[in-house]
């Protein structure tokens, strides 16, 4: 399974952003199969940024998918619109689930990403589901393992969701206390190229 991300800025009253987030996504739900959700930054992107995602079966679905969307006027129109909010360019992102599966009812999501060092594939992988699976014990919400297929090489992402920030607050908390968490993050630390690491928080809109 693939989850497949479109980020960027936007600005503007969000009396006049919404209604043409809103207008978009309805648009493309309305021509393919796999439903998008939106997602706005709380912490640890740049402010602004909404993110649409959507899960997908493969690269063919995908294909598929853009195909339908990219021939639709109406489509154009409504993403016309919506880039006069626009800051800067657009990003997308492709990432295979490797574990976990994720659950449509969060409404907040803790994202991590880190790239594997030059030889520990193999281990980092390993540790990846290790780290993850300790993760939701302590967060009480399954952390869902992926793997970044383009953009920066060998980047592996984490993402937890969570019922609302009350959730958030209570998972950082209990691992924060965990001595066995701490242990585990040390031991992933040659793992991964230093500086790589980096967090973010998000929640859904749509």
């Amino acid at each position: 399974m693939l989850l497949f991300s479109r980020q960027g800025v936007y600005v503007g009253h969000i009396g006049e952003l919404m209604p043409k987030v809103q207008s978009v996504v309805d648009r493309v739900n309305q021509l393919v199969e796999n439903p998008l959700s939106v997602w706005a930054s709380v912490a640890g992107m740049p402010a602004g940024t909404l993110t649409f995602s959507g899960l997908m079966e493969n690269h063919e679905k995908l294909g598929e998918n853009n195909a339908k969307v990219l021939a639709d006027n109406e489509w154009w129109d409504r993403v016309g619109s919506l880039r006069e909010h626009s800051v800067g360019e657009t990003t997308d992102e492709i990432r295979e689930i490797i574990h976990g599966t994720p659950s449509p009812e969060n409404s907040v999501a803790w994202g991590v990403t880190a790239q594997i060092a030059p030889g520990q594939i193999a281990n980092a992988m390993g540790w990846a589901i290790e780290i993850a699976e300790k993760v939701g014990s302590l967060a009480g919400s399954e952390t869902v393992v992926l793997r970044d297929l383009y953009g920066p090489w060998g980047q592996m992402t984490w993402i937890t969701g969570f019922a609302d920030m009350a959730s958030v607050d209570a998972a950082q908390a209990a691992m924060a206390a965990d001595p066995g968490y701490i242990t585990m993050l040390d031991q992933g630390g040659d793992l991964f190229i230093p500086g790589t690491a980096s967090q973010r928080l998000a929640t859904k809109l749509i």
